[in-house]
């Protein structure tokens, strides 16, 4: 997942009563958890996905982080609406 200075990526610290939310709108994608490589705080690193969307949480604690990317700007709105958190941009 790209940090770049495009617009199609967001990250927020999503508390974990939007977790429902993400679960129930967003398939996990089949892969083994992941560590986090610069804290075991983030750790594991978990992958999402809906049409034309893709999300990655970062650690089980509240307020983990998300980073989110859609295949176009309205799709990376959709995730915005969706998951309500302090968006980063």
């Amino acid at each position: 997942m790209s940090h770049s200075s495009d617009n199609l990526y967001d990250a927020c610290e999503l508390p974990d009563a939007l977790m429902p939310v993400l679960h129930a709108r967003y398939a996990r994608i089949r892969l083994p958890d992941h560590p986090m490589w610069a804290s075991e705080d983030d750790s594991p690193m978990r992958w999402y996905g809906a049409p034309g969307r893709l999300v990655r949480r970062d650690g089980l604690g509240d307020q983990s982080w998300i980073h989110a990317r859609g295949r176009t700007t309205a799709e990376l709105a959709t995730i915005r609406e969706e998951l309500p958190g302090p968006w980063v941009r």
